[in-house]
């Protein structure tokens, strides 16, 4: 999809401006740095505009601040690439947003009810594990399987359920 680049316009958002906008700057001395960043990004069409020495350049702070922070510019490169640009991205739950897991009573891959008694037909055998070895290997493997796929959500589960 081809950006229509021009003064009307956030040159970074591509959203149009509005007249009496007060969060909007125009670039003069920072376009250097907008054309460092944009070629960092691998942004050619706008790499390009701002090449062609525009008289104007509008963008909003913001989005000047977001473009042109080091931090999440090697946060992107770290992530990996996708040939899917609109793939989302899954982000981790934190422990306090998840319900209480209560260790003696539950599986701690399924969290489902372990029963004592053999009367319910329905549940499941269970063993109580007591080792630290069977915890880190464990571990291991949810690693092994957060290597291979970053939005596995079980091997993320049970990690953090182990790491409480």
């Amino acid at each position: 999809m081809s950006k229509q680049l021009n003064e009307s316009v956030c040159v970074i958002c591509c959203a149009q401006l509005a007249q009496d906008e007060d969060d909007v700057s125009v670039v003069s001395r920072g376009k250097n740095t907008l054309i460092d960043f944009s070629s960092k990004y691998g942004d050619s069409e706008l790499l390009n505009y701002l090449l062609s020495d525009p008289e104007i350049i509008k963008v909003h702070n913001e989005c000047r601040k977001n473009y042109t922070s080091k931090r999440r510019l090697e946060q992107l490169i770290k992530r990996p690439h996708s040939d899917n640009e609109t793939e989302v991205v899954q982000s981790k739950s934190l422990r306090s947003c998840s319900n209480l897991f209560d260790w003696k009573r539950q599986c701690f891959f399924c969290c489902k009810l372990c029963v004592e008694d053999d009367k319910h037909p329905d549940c499941f055998h269970h063993s109580v594990v007591r080792t630290l070895e069977i915890r880190d290997s464990i571990l291991e493997m949810c690693a092994k399987r957060l290597a291979l796929s970053e939005l596995d959500v079980l091997a993320i589960d049970v990690q953090s359920r182990l790491m409480m």
